[in-house]
């Protein structure tokens, strides 16, 4: 190892040290629980536990809600209130303390599954009053963190002693993304001669040669033919529906984009998990992707330039792409997508590079003084060739997570740029954003 990453090892380290001493949906309910040696007191109420993913097949960071609900008249406020996370086992996997405030929120904790061996998982949370059970319930899940991927990232993860249980914050600190050992294929130096050596045995990757070329060297690529047109009317017909209905109170003429339509609607769904979207991240990726959200603009975002990076954030770095899908033949004028070539080069700001705070309540202020200023910064010390996607309908544009992009001014403000974009995380590794501090939510 290199000193360069010696010393991010370092840092890594430090950082992590400093954070941790300073600071298909399933839900199950149980009774009140009480340890065999509970003090006198016996509390009354439950305690509700649900997996924002698919508890038979469990993956990177598994979001979990929980909410202690306690019978009314229970006062706690002059005891000791900690939650505690346990397996099968009853080994200790998380303990944290709790306030009294807390009681009948919804609260959230991800729980690390590459920390933990894959098969059968009874996830046991429970609530101490002054160091005693009082309340407990238990999701039973199965982790399947399997491939070649989810091995390296296992390790590094071990390596780094990374937390099995987060809570309060998912950020960078609390993974090693100095570490040499999970950096893409694409992301090395010697990735010509890799992607050269793929297209030797693999067909697609022959096939496709030009437009894998154009992600190493560009960050993006660009497909068409994937899309029919009697599917894209479909598609349309389903966004118009939205817009009648005033979804997320949508307001026609907006910039407004509407998030998460394919759980409402079959084409928009059946669009992100399109197998040929599919397989062209899987050959990025090595390995399964993950579909993560979609985003549905009628108009341009108007969006300045910034990087995925930050927003959803993937460990190891590089394993998330986004896909980018025009509904229309984009038209000049339209706040028509635009990217800076080569800028997936640049370094990824996170959080923890620039000293931003958590963004809470959707507070972007010191965010924008920060992040974005330092985007800015380095997008005024490079020279990049901007383009300007002026796609046809059907076009489907693919992105490395940290390539500069965002939408140019509607200067014809009557004219749509009707796209939907969706982001996919590679299944072997994990999926946060680091700007919120929240574990994904993954298919």
């Amino acid at each position: 190892m290199n000193i360069k990453h010696s010393l991010q090892n370092f840092l890594f380290r430090a950082r992590r040290y400093l954070h941790l001493n300073g600071s298909k949906q399933q839900s199950v309910t149980t009774q009140p629980k009480a340890d065999k040696q509970t003090p006198s007191l016996q509390l009354k109420g439950q305690i509700q536990l649900s997996a924002l993913q698919d508890t038979q097949e469990v993956a990177g960071l598994c979001k979990v809600l929980y909410t202690i609900q306690l019978q009314d008249g229970e006062n706690l406020a002059d005891n000791k209130l900690e939650l505690q996370v346990l397996d099968q086992n009853n080994q200790v996997l998380h303990q944290q303390p709790l306030n009294p405030e807390q009681m009948g929120e919804e609260n959230w904790l991800a729980l690390n599954s590459h920390r933990l061996d894959n098969g059968a998982l009874a996830l046991k949370v429970q609530l101490l009053v002054d160091g005693q059970a009082q309340l407990a319930a238990v999701l039973n899940m199965t982790i399947d963190n399997s491939g070649e991927l989810a091995e390296r990232v296992k390790h590094s993860l071990a390596r780094a002693e990374s937390p099995k249980v987060i809570t309060g914050d998912c950020n960078t600190t609390l993974f090693n993304f100095g570490d040499e050992a999970v950096v893409p294929w694409f992301d090395r130096a010697d990735a010509k001669q890799r992607l050269a050596a793929k297209a030797e045995k693999d067909p697609f990757v022959k096939e496709h040669l030009n437009n894998f070329n154009d992600f190493l060297d560009e960050g993006y690529m660009v497909v068409s033919g994937w899309l029919d047109d009697e599917f894209i009317d479909k598609l349309n017909s389903e966004m118009d529906d939205a817009v009648a209905k005033k979804i997320q109170d949508y307001e026609i003429g907006s910039s407004q984009r509407i998030m998460g339509l394919h759980n409402r609607y079959q084409n928009i769904n059946k669009l992100w998990r399109l197998p040929k979207v599919l397989q062209m991240l899987e050959h990025i990726f090595e390995d399964a992707p993950r579909p993560c959200q979609t985003l549905t603009y009628v108009y341009g975002s108007q969006q300045s330039y910034h990087q995925d990076t930050v927003h959803l954030t993937p460990f190891p770095a590089g394993y998330m792409c986004g896909v980018w899908v025009a509904l229309e033949d984009i038209q000049a004028g339209s706040g028509e997508l635009r990217v800076l070539k080569g800028s997936h080069r640049l370094p990824r700001i996170y959080r923890e590079t620039v000293d931003c705070p958590q963004v809470f309540n959707n507070q972007w202020d010191q965010f924008a003084t920060t992040v974005d200023q330092k985007w800015q910064d380095m997008i005024n010390d490079n020279n990049f060739e901007e383009m300007s996607y002026l796609a046809k309908k059907g076009d489907i544009l693919i992105w490395h997570e940290n390539l500069m992009h965002g939408g140019s001014l509607r200067e014809n403000i009557d004219q749509s740029r009707r796209s939907i974009v969706s982001h996919y995380f590679a299944k072997g590794g994990l999926g946060f954003y680091d700007s919120s501090g929240m574990p994904a939510i993954l298919l």
